[in-house]
């Protein structure tokens, strides 16, 4: 078989571009750490990173999910261990107004009252972000409307209202996804929260009418001197306590729940980063091993190029 010179030279061309490619794509993988650069690589492998990859994507979400919902019951629980300490406060001023019949203690212990009153309306109206935190959620009002929930405020401050400290908000619950099949209850709507049962009539009221009622009746005191409506509303402010506990209780078991959630995931996500990593991150001694060798191939077949080139006639003349 007669090999001409234009036949070597294309072999002598592929075989360097072959070699070139081999050396570029080691370089690349050096460079970059990355094993697989593209399909055609290990395409199985390929694959697996792709649904490795989607997976991770799904544990982010629900990662971020689970810090939105631990998040806003941190919020929560803030909110109801301040109302705890105002709940106490009214206590111990209720108790001093029922003892002391000093017009002047009367008077302060009243507008320490107003004070705490208007403290646990703001607390009531605690937002997360511009969501209101005890507004419940969105939900269809039964003829196709959707009603506000978290966007509007649970009470109304205006005391020429008819809704005057009546719960604006909805029962609906704000949900998240934590996992594939699961889901977490977020919020506290007001109505459970505030609402306080008076054992001895059986009628429900809010923990807000119930300050407002003890300002009130020790307001009212000073000039009337009577105390059984300040001993009325001492016994709903400890219903209102004893509430508010149960609520930071729940809260406190949720938060517990959401943080072993977290650390579960933390660990399932670092688990699946390893296994990504082990299938697509470059083995760096093999590679630079592999590197040297192409390069040495490389350099070897271009002095026999060189060589090749200089051949001519005139060499054998």
């Amino acid at each position: 078989m007669r090999v001409t010179f234009a036949t070597s030279y294309d072999k002598m061309v592929q075989n360097l571009n072959s070699k070139l490619e081999s050396v570029d794509r080691l370089t690349t993988m050096v460079a970059s750490g990355k094993r697989l650069l593209s399909a055609q690589d290990d395409p199985f492998a390929w694959s697996q990173a792709l649904n490795m990859k989607q997976g991770l994507r799904e544990l982010d979400a629900f990662s971020t999910n689970l810090d939105f919902a631990v998040n806003w019951n941190e919020t929560t629980e803030v909110a109801l261990g301040s109302l705890s300490d105002l709940l106490i406060r009214a206590q111990e001023l209720a108790v001093g107004s029922i003892k002391v019949f000093s017009t002047e203690e009367q008077t302060a212990h009243a507008a320490e009252l107003e004070q705490i009153f208007q403290e646990a309306l703001a607390i009531a109206d605690t937002q997360y972000g511009d969501l209101y935190v005890f507004s419940g959620w969105y939900e269809d009002d039964g003829l196709g409307n959707m009603v506000l929930g978290a966007s509007k405020p649970p009470f109304v401050e205006d005391d020429q209202s008819a809704d005057y400290l009546n719960y604006q908000g909805t029962t609906g619950s704000l949900e998240v996804r934590t996992g594939k099949s699961s889901r977490q209850t977020v919020n506290l709507n007001g109505d459970s929260v505030f609402s306080v049962t008076d054992s001895s009539t059986g009628t429900t009221t809010n923990i807000l009418k119930i300050l407002a009622g003890l300002r009130d009746s020790v307001s009212d005191s000073i000039t009337s001197g009577d105390v059984k409506p300040i001993q009325d509303s001492l016994q709903l402010v400890e219903a209102a306590q004893q509430q508010i506990t149960s609520q930071q209780a729940l809260v406190g078991t949720r938060l517990t729940s959401l943080e072993r959630q977290q650390q579960a995931l933390a660990n399932l996500t670092l688990s699946h980063q390893g296994d990504l990593a082990e299938i697509t991150e470059a083995d760096y001694l093999e590679v630079v091993t592999q590197l040297q060798q192409k390069q040495t191939a490389f350099e070897a077949a271009l002095r026999v190029t060189s060589m090749l080139n200089d051949l001519n006639l005139l060499n054998f003349l």
